[in-house]
């Protein structure tokens, strides 16, 4: 549900600049960090929730690294949303998920503060796209937000 909100946040936002090859790239850089941080979730559910990602991508591609052309893609086009204001990215992603999604502000979004919650992950995924050459350094800190996320009960669609 993130990966289908961000690309629908992406495409609304900025329109014919987000091309096909560049959502391409997104896909699969989107796809790396989903890995990452399903595989770190060290519980049965999680190791459960990475096989099947597992499968899912094994199935879909023989390739799942991302091209240093599509990291740049990818950072070319944050560089342009992020033109539009985080603030503005970040309503509209929520806003985008909360239609598409309608029971996840009573379920997993239920209590928090979402101006809070709209700013981390905005900060998050502006963090990991700025560091998306060098490897060393993002995969561990997706890795940590992994753990905090396998216990929130998050799972992938």
């Amino acid at each position: 549900m993130v990966g289908q909100s961000l690309m629908k946040t992406l495409s609304a936002g900025l329109g014919d600049k987000l091309t096909p090859e560049a959502t391409k790239a997104w896909l699969a850089v989107y796809a790396v960090m989903q890995h990452v941080m399903l595989e770190a979730q060290d519980t049965p559910e999680g190791q459960r929730l990475f096989a099947a990602y597992q499968r899912r991508v094994n199935a879909e591609s023989s390739s799942n690294l991302p091209t240093a052309d599509q990291a740049a893609l990818v950072q070319n086009t944050w560089a342009e949303a992020k033109k539009l204001g985080l603030n503005t990215v970040g309503n509209l992603f929520y806003k985008t998920m909360f239609t598409d999604f309608p029971e996840l502000p009573e379920t997993l979004f239920k209590g928090v503060n979402m101006a809070e919650q709209q700013a981390k992950l905005m900060g998050m995924l502006d963090s990991a796209v700025g560091l998306l050459g060098d490897l060393d350094t993002l995969v561990p800190i997706l890795q940590e937000s992994g753990v905090r996320h396998g216990g929130y009960g998050t799972e992938p669609r």
